[in-house]
C-alpha cells in the first residue's frame, strides 16, 4: 500500500515538472505616425536564437496579442499595406507580460 502511495504522488510531482514550460507574452498596439490604430496589420515575432516563428494579426482596435512564447530575443516586424515595415528587438524573460508598441510609416 506504502509503495503504491509512494508512485501515485511521485508520478503527480513528475507530471506537474513536465507540464509547467516557462514561458513569456508579448502584446502591443499598432498605431501610424498619427496615432490612428491600424486593424488588421501582420505582426511576426520572430526568435533570434532559434528562427522559430509566429505570426498575428491585429484587432479592430491595433493590438495583437501572443502568449507562450519561450523566453530569449526576438524580432517584432509590423507590415500593412501601403506602409513600410517596422522592425523592433526585444528580450523576453520567464513570466514576463511584455508591451511592444509600434508606430507604422507611411510608404513612400
Amino acid at each position: 500500500m506504502k509503495t503504491i502511495r509512494f508512485f501515485g504522488i511521485f508520478g503527480v510531482v513528475l507530471l506537474s515538472c513536465f507540464a509547467q514550460q516557462p514561458t513569456a507574452t508579448l502584446f502591443g498596439r499598432i498605431t501610424d505616425i498619427t496615432g490612428a490604430v491600424m486593424p488588421n496589420a501582420a505582426v511576426e515575432i520572430s526568435n533570434a536564437e532559434t528562427g522559430v516563428k509566429w505570426q498575428v494579426k491585429t484587432n479592430g482596435s491595433g493590438y495583437y496579442t501572443q502568449p507562450l512564447l519561450p523566453p530569449g530575443n526576438y524580432q517584432v516586424t509590423a507590415t500593412l499595406e501601403g506602409f513600410r515595415p517596422v522592425t523592433r528587438a526585444i528580450t523576453l524573460a520567464v513570466d514576463q507580460v511584455a508591451r511592444s508598441v509600434s508606430r507604422l510609416r507611411l510608404a513612400r
